[in-house]
Protein backbone atom coordinates (compact mmCIF):
# COMPACT_ATOMS: atom_id res chain seq x y z
CA UNK A 1 0.00 0.00 0.00
CA UNK A 2 0.89 3.41 -1.11
CA UNK A 3 1.97 6.29 1.96
CA UNK A 4 -1.02 8.34 2.34
CA UNK A 5 -0.69 11.34 0.78
CA UNK A 6 -2.10 14.24 3.25
CA UNK A 7 -2.81 17.91 2.44
CA UNK A 8 -1.37 20.64 4.22
CA UNK A 9 -3.87 21.61 7.41
CA UNK A 10 -3.64 25.29 6.29
CA UNK A 11 -5.64 24.61 3.12
CA UNK A 12 -8.79 23.56 5.49
CA UNK A 13 -8.77 26.95 6.50
CA UNK A 14 -8.86 28.54 3.09
CA UNK A 15 -11.87 30.56 1.78
CA UNK A 16 -13.61 29.18 -0.90
CA UNK A 17 -15.87 31.99 -1.24
CA UNK A 18 -17.41 32.70 -4.81
CA UNK A 19 -16.67 28.62 -5.82
CA UNK A 20 -19.27 26.54 -7.13
CA UNK A 21 -18.80 22.68 -6.13
CA UNK A 22 -20.78 19.64 -7.58
CA UNK A 23 -20.10 16.22 -5.48
CA UNK A 24 -22.04 13.44 -6.20
CA UNK A 25 -23.63 11.34 -3.40
CA UNK A 26 -22.62 14.05 -1.36
CA UNK A 27 -25.92 12.83 0.94
CA UNK A 28 -24.12 10.70 3.24
CA UNK A 29 -20.47 9.12 4.31
CA UNK A 30 -17.53 10.80 2.25
CA UNK A 31 -19.85 12.58 -0.17
CA UNK A 32 -21.51 14.43 3.13
CA UNK A 33 -18.48 15.29 5.04
CA UNK A 34 -16.75 16.76 2.01
CA UNK A 35 -19.74 18.55 1.69
CA UNK A 36 -19.50 19.92 5.61
CA UNK A 37 -15.98 20.63 5.26
CA UNK A 38 -16.57 22.89 1.97
CA UNK A 39 -19.57 24.86 3.12
CA UNK A 40 -17.51 25.31 6.42
CA UNK A 41 -14.59 27.29 4.21
CA UNK A 42 -18.03 29.34 2.44
CA UNK A 43 -17.87 27.10 -0.53
CA UNK A 44 -21.61 26.83 -2.41
CA UNK A 45 -21.43 22.85 -2.70
CA UNK A 46 -24.15 21.17 -4.84
CA UNK A 47 -25.29 18.04 -3.62
CA UNK A 48 -25.98 15.36 -6.80
CA UNK A 49 -28.12 12.64 -5.08
CA UNK A 50 -31.15 10.09 -5.82
CA UNK A 51 -32.73 10.77 -2.87
CA UNK A 52 -34.13 14.13 -2.35
CA UNK A 53 -35.82 13.04 1.00
CA UNK A 54 -31.91 11.70 2.05
CA UNK A 55 -30.21 15.20 0.45
CA UNK A 56 -32.59 17.03 2.80
CA UNK A 57 -32.26 15.58 5.69
CA UNK A 58 -28.01 15.92 4.84
CA UNK A 59 -28.50 19.53 4.10
CA UNK A 60 -30.18 20.23 7.56
CA UNK A 61 -27.58 18.22 9.27
CA UNK A 62 -24.58 20.33 7.43
CA UNK A 63 -26.49 23.51 8.83
CA UNK A 64 -25.01 25.87 6.25
CA UNK A 65 -28.86 26.44 4.33
CA UNK A 66 -27.43 29.25 2.12
CA UNK A 67 -24.24 27.10 0.89
CA UNK A 68 -25.55 23.91 -0.19
CA UNK A 69 -28.45 23.09 -2.89
CA UNK A 70 -29.50 19.23 -4.50
CA UNK A 71 -30.23 18.13 -7.97
CA UNK A 72 -31.49 14.91 -8.59
CA UNK A 73 -28.89 12.87 -10.10
CA UNK A 74 -29.93 9.14 -10.72
CA UNK A 75 -26.07 7.42 -11.68
CA UNK A 76 -27.93 4.60 -13.03
CA UNK A 77 -29.60 6.32 -15.74
CA UNK A 78 -27.26 8.32 -18.22
CA UNK A 79 -30.50 10.61 -19.01
CA UNK A 80 -30.88 11.82 -15.27
CA UNK A 81 -26.62 12.67 -15.87
CA UNK A 82 -28.09 15.29 -18.82
CA UNK A 83 -30.82 16.30 -17.12
CA UNK A 84 -28.77 17.42 -13.96
CA UNK A 85 -26.35 18.92 -16.49
CA UNK A 86 -28.95 20.90 -18.26
CA UNK A 87 -30.24 22.04 -14.46
CA UNK A 88 -27.20 22.97 -13.37
CA UNK A 89 -26.05 25.46 -15.89
CA UNK A 90 -29.28 26.57 -16.40
CA UNK A 91 -28.74 27.90 -12.62
CA UNK A 92 -25.02 28.45 -12.68
CA UNK A 93 -22.58 30.07 -14.45
CA UNK A 94 -19.15 28.73 -13.15
CA UNK A 95 -18.17 25.37 -12.12
CA UNK A 96 -14.35 25.33 -9.73
CA UNK A 97 -14.43 21.66 -8.64
CA UNK A 98 -16.27 18.75 -9.83
CA UNK A 99 -16.02 15.54 -7.39
CA UNK A 100 -17.13 12.12 -8.42
CA UNK A 101 -17.28 10.38 -5.21
CA UNK A 102 -21.01 8.20 -5.24
CA UNK A 103 -20.99 4.95 -6.03
CA UNK A 104 -21.70 1.38 -5.34
CA UNK A 105 -20.04 -1.38 -3.83
CA UNK A 106 -20.04 -5.16 -4.87
CA UNK A 107 -23.81 -5.21 -5.13
CA UNK A 108 -25.77 -8.23 -6.32
CA UNK A 109 -25.70 -8.45 -10.14
CA UNK A 110 -28.31 -5.71 -11.70
CA UNK A 111 -28.30 -3.74 -14.44
CA UNK A 112 -28.75 0.03 -15.58
CA UNK A 113 -31.62 1.70 -17.01
CA UNK A 114 -29.28 1.44 -20.29
CA UNK A 115 -28.47 -1.89 -19.58
CA UNK A 116 -25.21 -1.75 -18.22
CA UNK A 117 -23.99 -3.75 -15.37
CA UNK A 118 -24.45 -1.93 -12.63
CA UNK A 119 -20.93 -0.92 -10.96
CA UNK A 120 -19.43 -0.11 -14.16
CA UNK A 121 -22.63 2.24 -15.10
CA UNK A 122 -22.61 3.98 -12.56
CA UNK A 123 -19.29 4.43 -10.80
CA UNK A 124 -17.86 4.88 -14.56
CA UNK A 125 -19.63 5.66 -17.25
CA UNK A 126 -22.21 7.89 -15.82
CA UNK A 127 -19.48 9.83 -14.16
CA UNK A 128 -17.44 10.04 -17.00
CA UNK A 129 -20.53 11.23 -19.13
CA UNK A 130 -21.34 14.02 -16.00
CA UNK A 131 -17.57 15.08 -16.86
CA UNK A 132 -17.92 15.06 -19.90
CA UNK A 133 -20.46 17.13 -20.63
CA UNK A 134 -19.37 19.31 -17.54
CA UNK A 135 -15.85 19.94 -19.14
CA UNK A 136 -17.00 23.38 -20.88
CA UNK A 137 -17.84 24.73 -17.41
CA UNK A 138 -15.28 23.97 -15.89
CA UNK A 139 -12.18 25.43 -18.53
CA UNK A 140 -14.66 28.25 -18.79
CA UNK A 141 -14.66 28.80 -14.97
CA UNK A 142 -10.98 28.71 -15.20
CA UNK A 143 -10.27 30.91 -17.80
CA UNK A 144 -12.20 33.48 -16.28
CA UNK A 145 -11.22 33.12 -12.80
CA UNK A 146 -7.29 32.67 -13.71
CA UNK A 147 -7.04 29.85 -11.75
CA UNK A 148 -7.41 26.02 -13.10
CA UNK A 149 -11.01 24.01 -12.13
CA UNK A 150 -10.47 21.04 -10.02
CA UNK A 151 -11.77 16.93 -11.31
CA UNK A 152 -11.20 14.89 -8.59
CA UNK A 153 -12.12 11.14 -9.04
CA UNK A 154 -12.25 8.73 -5.77
CA UNK A 155 -11.15 5.67 -7.00
CA UNK A 156 -9.58 3.00 -4.72
CA UNK A 157 -6.72 0.68 -3.79
CA UNK A 158 -8.94 -1.95 -5.41
CA UNK A 159 -8.24 -0.97 -8.94
CA UNK A 160 -4.67 -1.88 -8.74
CA UNK A 161 -5.97 -5.19 -7.70
CA UNK A 162 -8.04 -5.28 -10.29
CA UNK A 163 -8.35 -9.14 -12.07
CA UNK A 164 -11.34 -10.66 -14.24
CA UNK A 165 -11.98 -14.14 -14.60
CA UNK A 166 -10.28 -15.05 -17.81
CA UNK A 167 -8.26 -11.89 -18.61
CA UNK A 168 -4.80 -13.32 -19.57
CA UNK A 169 -2.80 -10.08 -18.26
CA UNK A 170 -1.23 -10.38 -14.88
CA UNK A 171 -1.82 -6.41 -14.87
CA UNK A 172 -4.67 -4.42 -14.04
CA UNK A 173 -7.10 -4.49 -17.01
CA UNK A 174 -10.51 -3.79 -18.26
CA UNK A 175 -12.55 -6.81 -20.10
CA UNK A 176 -13.63 -4.13 -23.29
CA UNK A 177 -15.11 -7.42 -24.48
CA UNK A 178 -17.35 -8.51 -21.37
CA UNK A 179 -18.44 -5.35 -19.43
CA UNK A 180 -21.43 -6.17 -18.75
CA UNK A 181 -20.56 -9.99 -17.63
CA UNK A 182 -22.95 -11.74 -19.93
CA UNK A 183 -20.07 -14.54 -21.16
CA UNK A 184 -18.83 -15.31 -17.73
CA UNK A 185 -19.69 -15.85 -14.05
CA UNK A 186 -20.50 -12.65 -12.29
CA UNK A 187 -17.71 -12.12 -9.46
CA UNK A 188 -18.93 -8.87 -7.54
CA UNK A 189 -15.33 -8.02 -6.40
CA UNK A 190 -13.94 -7.54 -9.74
CA UNK A 191 -16.44 -5.88 -11.23
CA UNK A 192 -16.05 -3.05 -8.60
CA UNK A 193 -12.29 -3.42 -8.93
CA UNK A 194 -12.95 -2.96 -12.75
CA UNK A 195 -14.95 0.27 -12.32
CA UNK A 196 -12.36 1.48 -10.07
CA UNK A 197 -9.92 1.20 -12.83
CA UNK A 198 -11.96 2.70 -15.25
CA UNK A 199 -11.90 6.25 -12.73
CA UNK A 200 -8.45 5.87 -12.09
CA UNK A 201 -7.48 6.24 -15.91
CA UNK A 202 -10.26 8.80 -16.93
CA UNK A 203 -8.48 10.82 -14.17
CA UNK A 204 -5.27 10.06 -15.73
CA UNK A 205 -6.19 11.13 -19.46
CA UNK A 206 -7.58 13.70 -18.22
CA UNK A 207 -4.68 15.35 -16.20
CA UNK A 208 -2.94 14.47 -19.85
CA UNK A 209 -5.81 16.49 -21.83
CA UNK A 210 -5.82 19.43 -20.26
CA UNK A 211 -3.72 22.05 -19.73
CA UNK A 212 -2.88 21.79 -15.87
CA UNK A 213 -3.51 25.88 -15.99
CA UNK A 214 -6.87 24.47 -16.86
CA UNK A 215 -7.77 21.74 -15.05
CA UNK A 216 -6.17 19.56 -12.50
CA UNK A 217 -7.10 16.35 -12.64
CA UNK A 218 -6.51 13.57 -10.05
CA UNK A 219 -7.71 10.59 -8.42
CA UNK A 220 -7.73 9.36 -5.07
CA UNK A 221 -7.76 5.86 -2.32
CA UNK A 222 -10.02 7.60 0.42
CA UNK A 223 -8.75 4.85 2.92
CA UNK A 224 -11.03 2.61 4.72
CA UNK A 225 -14.07 4.58 5.66
CA UNK A 226 -17.21 3.05 7.19
CA UNK A 227 -20.20 4.24 5.43
CA UNK A 228 -23.32 2.98 3.55
CA UNK A 229 -20.74 1.61 0.72
CA UNK A 230 -20.09 -1.72 2.97
CA UNK A 231 -23.11 -2.89 2.84
CA UNK A 232 -22.13 -5.74 0.32
CA UNK A 233 -18.13 -5.84 1.60
CA UNK A 234 -18.16 -8.69 4.63
CA UNK A 235 -19.99 -11.11 2.17
CA UNK A 236 -17.56 -10.77 -0.77
CA UNK A 237 -14.89 -11.12 1.41
CA UNK A 238 -13.51 -7.83 -0.08
CA UNK A 239 -10.61 -7.23 2.82
CA UNK A 240 -9.37 -10.71 1.71
CA UNK A 241 -8.85 -9.91 -1.04
CA UNK A 242 -7.73 -6.90 -1.70
CA UNK A 243 -6.20 -5.74 2.29
CA UNK A 244 -2.13 -5.46 1.94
Amino acid sequence: MPTPHRCDPKLFEKDLTGQVIICTGANSGIGLETTRQLTSQNATVILACRNEEKANVAMKDIGNADKTFYIHLDLSDLDSVRSFVDTFTSKYDRLDILINNAGVMMCPYAKTKQGFELQIGSNHLAHFLLFQLLTPILIKTAEETGKPSRFITVSSCAAAACNVPGMTSTDPEIDFDDLNWEKKKYDQSAAYAQSKLANYLTALEASHKYESSKLISASLHPGWVQSNLDQHVISNNFFWKYAP
